[in-house]
């Protein structure tokens, strides 16, 4: 078993008691991610199934190895193929068509986690993650800390990672010039973008992304 996941499987076995219907999240595939650089970690909501649905068998790991869902999932399979290629120009027809090995590949250089561990519905209720977040707020401290994260992107999630201090103290985002508010801290480039499901151009969500990053990261 790797560090990782020894790390995350610690951490779950002393945090999941307190909990029920809860989805476990993490490095996508320890040995990659630990292998990766930069090290790319998304902050999220939560999982979307219900609260009285049990979720994909409780593991968003296990679930996005599988990459059978497009929805969300593609984008974020086209941001860490955007950071993997920063330096190089980017062909937008290699990201535009995403198949499932693609993206399976991709998805697995990834750490991703909610900061809410129950599951939710499809509108997410912003006031009730802040609220898990702050309820649970030591564990996820601890577990953004199993990663060491260069580059952490939070997709809808920014504001409450900047009053938590879940990564730091920092008074203000800067804006980039796509208009993406981010700051560097302790060695790590935070951005606060979108969520990767939001219905909107999915060119603007990549080159958003892969634009600031190459600002402001290289």
């Amino acid at each position: 078993m790797n560090i990782i996941e020894e790390q995350e499987e610690a951490l779950f076995t002393q945090w999941k008691g307190q909990e029920t219907n809860w989805v476990k999240d993490g490095a996508v595939e320890p040995e990659i991610f630990a292998a990766s650089s930069p090290k790319v970690l998304y902050i999220l909501k939560e999982a979307n199934g219900g609260k009285e649905k049990k979720w994909e068998g409780g593991d968003l790991r296990v679930f996005l190895n599988r990459a059978d869902k497009w929805q969300t999932w593609n984008t974020v399979a086209r941001w860490q193929y955007a950071i993997e290629h920063l330096r190089e120009e980017i062909d937008w027809k290699k990201v535009d068509y995403i198949c499932k090995s693609f993206r399976k590949t991709l998805l697995k250089g990834a750490a991703v986690i909610n900061l809410k561990k129950e599951p939710g519905n499809r509108q997410s209720n912003m006031e009730e993650i802040k609220a898990s977040a702050q309820k649970d707020l030591d564990f996820i401290k601890l577990q953004i800390s199993i990663y060491k994260p260069d580059i952490v992107i939070c997709g809808g999630t920014g504001d409450i990672v900047k009053e938590l201090k879940l990564l730091g103290s920092f008074s203000k985002w800067e804006k980039s010039k796509r208009d993406v508010e981010y700051c560097n801290i302790n060695d790590t480039t935070i951005l606060n973008y979108r969520h990767p499901g939001v219905r909107t151009s999915k060119q603007k969500l990549f080159w958003d992304v892969a634009h600031t990053l190459r600002e402001v990261y290289l």
